[in-house]
């Protein structure tokens, strides 16, 4: 019974170490804006999405600069949207789709932008 009791303790100190560890390294990044320093929008509260910004200062009212991984193009997008993480796919710098998905409320819409880029060499 000693010797459950004694592995039962070392398991639950080694599971506390690990969570708290993992904790403390995802934390601790230097440059690390929290959600309250940043602009009160959707897009710039989801990480993800904001991963995919140039900037959190709007390029006009009510849109941001977008950048995709790809890097070979930028575009504006609704500060109240957010990027699908799950439908996202880069290959290289010559080929992505991406969806970004707002919310008109003073309209009643829901957009929806699907898109695909691809630049392929054409030999003449």
């Amino acid at each position: 019974m000693k010797n459950g009791y004694k592995t039962m303790m070392v398991l639950a100190l080694s599971s506390s170490l690990l969570v708290g560890g993992c904790t403390a390294i995802e934390d601790s990044g230097p440059n690390k804006e929290s959600k309250t320093e940043l602009p009160d929008t959707i897009a710039a509260q989801d990480e993800y999405t904001r991963s995919f910004l140039v900037s959190t200062d709007e390029v006009a009212e009510g849109h941001y600069v977008f950048k995709p991984w790809t890097e070979a193009y930028t575009m504006w997008i609704p500060v109240d949207g957010t990027l699908s993480q799950g439908f996202y796919v880069k290959r290289e710098k010559h080929w992505e789709r991406f969806s970004y998905a707002w919310l008109d409320n003073e309209e009643n819409l829901t957009y929806g932008l699907f898109a695909l880029f691809e630049d392929q060499l054409v030999w003449g």
